[in-house]
This record gives C-alpha cells, sequence and structure tokens, in this order.
C-alpha cells in the first residue's frame, strides 16, 4: 500500500480501497496537486483494521477522470505560466511608458489573462467532457495570443525594437495593426460611454487615455466615426468635425 511519489499509481491505489467516491473525484479533478492529501489519505488505509478490494469507481470513469485531471493539471501550467509573465514585465517596466502599439498589447494581455482564469474555473467546474474540450481549446487560444505578445513586449525591453508594420496593409482584415486599430476604436467608444460616471482626477486619467489612443488612430490614418469625433471635440481633444459614417 506504499503509494510512493507516483501520483496515479497512489491514486488507483485510493480508488481500489477507500470506497470514498467524492475524494476519489477530487483527486481526479486536481491531480498531483494533491499529492500530500492523497498520501495522508492512503495512510489512513494502511491502518484499518480491514481492508476491502472494492474499486468506487469503475475502471472506465476512472480513465476519463484521469484523462481530465490531465486537462485541467495542463491549464494550471498555462495560467502559472502567465502569472509570472504578468509579475516579471510589471516589474520591469511601468506599462503607460510603453510605445502604443505595446501599450495597447499589454493592455490585451491584461484582459485576455483575466478571461483565462474565468475560463479555467469554468473548466474545473464543467460536468461534460465536450464543454470541458471546448473550453480547453478557448484557453489554448488566448494562451497562445498572450504569450506572442509577451515575446514582442520583451524583444523591446531587450533592444528597443519595435514589431515591424506594413504600412500599406496596416489596416487589412487579419492583420497585427488592424487589431491594434479595432482596439483603440472599443477603448474610445467604451472610454467615452463610461465617462460621465467618472470625476476627479479618474475622469481626467481616462480622458488622457482616450486622447492616446485617438492619436494612435490620426498616426496610422484609421478612420472614426462622426459621432465619435464630434464627442472627442467636445472634450478639446480634436477639432476635426468629419468622420466615416
Amino acid at each position: 500500500m506504499n503509494s510512493g511519489k507516483d501520483f496515479n499509481e497512489g491514486y488507483l491505489l485510493f480508488v481500489r480501497f477507500s470506497h470514498n467516491r467524492a475524494m476519489a473525484l477530487q483527486f481526479a479533478r486536481k491531480g498531483s496537486s494533491m499529492q500530500t492529501k492523497l498520501e495522508y489519505e492512503l495512510q489512513k488505509i494502511v491502518e484499518r483494521n480491514l481492508i476491502i478490494d472494492r474499486p468506487v469507481l469503475a475502471i472506465g470513469p476512472v480513465v476519463k477522470a484521469q484523462a481530465n485531471a490531465e486537462n485541467v493539471t495542463d491549464t494550471d501550467v498555462r495560467i502559472q505560466n502567465q502569472d509570472k509573465k504578468f509579475k516579471l514585465v510589471g516589474e520591469k517596466i511601468n506599462p503607460a511608458e510603453l510605445p502604443e502599439p505595446l501599450r495597447i498589447l499589454y493592455d490585451e494581455n491584461s484582459e485576455k489573462h483575466k478571461l483565462m482564469r474565468a475560463i479555467h474555473e469554468k473548466m474545473k467546474a464543467a460536468k461534460k467532457d465536450g464543454e470541458r474540450a471546448k473550453l480547453r481549446k478557448e484557453l489554448i487560444t488566448l494562451d497562445d495570443r498572450v504569450s506572442a505578445n509577451w515575446k514582442v513586449i520583451e524583444l523591446y525591453l531587450e533592444n528597443g525594437t519595435l514589431p515591424e508594420v506594413k504600412k500599406e496593409k496596416a489596416q487589412d482584415p487579419g492583420t497585427e495593426m488592424y487589431k491594434q486599430i479595432n482596439a483603440a476604436r472599443s477603448y474610445v467608444s467604451r472610454g467615452l460611454n463610461g465617462l460621465d460616471k467618472k470625476t476627479g482626477t479618474k475622469r481626467d486619467e481616462t480622458i488622457a487615455e482616450i486622447k492616446k489612443r485617438f492619436d494612435f488612430l490620426v498616426t496610422n490614418k484609421a478612420e472614426v466615426k462622426k459621432e465619435t469625433l464630434e464627442a472627442l471635440q467636445k472634450l478639446g481633444i480634436t477639432n476635426e468635425i468629419s468622420g466615416d459614417k
């Protein structure tokens, strides 16, 4: 009954001799992060006067539960890696000092990082394999995107290199600049819509951020809706009165 340090081996022993279905499923879901608890429970089994070999779960559910545990463990690693990235980059720089294209990437990572955590929690609570697989696919896509953004930011921190953008294709759908322009537009729109709810310093900071994003749009010759320009004009951010319709 010695479990050693192999979690899967110890887990299968627990399933055979514990008869605690709820805890067996918990071990399967959380995996090796519960190694210490598993060893403790196995030791309690060893100390019983009578040990009965009667699996609490059929082999099929056990295998499926183990596969699900591996998926969750994989997403745990992805989340932890992004946590470290945020801490590392946050300690190196003030995001406000990044060039605008990189600031947009940093902000995008911040939002996607929150989304990754939310999806991760949904995945752990998911009851069906299909739902869990779909959530895991979403998380991997987000993780790949966030990791790619970090590489661009880190390259700039190392040697001041900014990503190259082909001007003639900057606003073509699917290009990086196209995504940055859309992100800037979205920020300006959200900022303007929520401005009435802010006062004092928070309002001033939001207006300053809106101006940065608008300047980025102007620099890249991106079109801005007429109603947005009118709202910006009232704030003194621009004197433009024409825009796309």
